[in-house]
């Protein structure tokens, strides 16, 4: 909080949290990403999804998701591997879609998507029976956006449940990776 004339100016460092919450204790590490990612991608996807027509706007605000869930698995940055950490990412959301409909999401949804703001070999859909909400038929990548949004959101209320209960499976990752995202250095090598 800071004070520029007759303004009182409050300095957050997520939508609901400020920095003097943080910086003090009162709110944690966890509180922060927790309300970071909930509300900027779940919280504005659901918004959003009460449109019919907006399948590729809640793709686009939740793609980004998949990266970001291995690199607090792996406790650091995906600098130089996105592609990679996107898949691994998408591997561990969705460990019963196949690695072919994995690998053309990337390439379709968040490769073609993303720079040139259209799908190409894409079918979108929301719950219709004969398609696959996650998968390949005839060539052709089949998506529910809403039920990728539902596992997506699924996945992150799990992992947030294992963080704040400092499961060992996830804690240190998620650790080094908070330090990572302050800017500190973690040191990988071994003495």
């Amino acid at each position: 909080m800071s004070q520029e004339g007759d303004l009182l100016i409050i300095d957050y460092v997520s939508p609901h949290i400020t920095r003097e919450q943080w910086q003090s204790g009162k709110k944690s590490n966890v509180d922060v990403f927790e309300d970071q990612l909930r509300s900027f991608l779940f919280k504005q996807a659901r918004a959003i999804a009460r449109n019919r027509n907006s399948g590729p706007a809640i793709l686009a605000l939740i793609s980004p998701y998949f990266e970001s869930v291995t690199c607090y698995l792996k406790g650091k940055s995906s600098r130089n591997h996105a592609t990679e950490f996107l898949c691994q990412g998408l591997r561990t959301v969705f460990p019963s879609v196949d690695a072919a409909a994995r690998k053309k999401y990337i390439k379709e949804v968040r490769h073609g998507f993303a720079h040139e703001a259209m799908f190409r070999d894409v079918r979108l859909h929301r719950s219709v029976k004969a398609f696959p909400s996650f998968g390949m038929l005839n060539g052709v990548l089949h998506i529910d956006p809403w039920w990728i949004l539902d596992q997506a959101e699924a996945y992150f209320d799990s992992y947030i449940a294992k963080v704040r209960s400092r499961d060992k499976s996830v804690i240190a990752g998620f650790t080094n990776f908070m330090l990572v995202r302050m800017g500190a250095e973690i040191s990988t090598s071994k003495p």
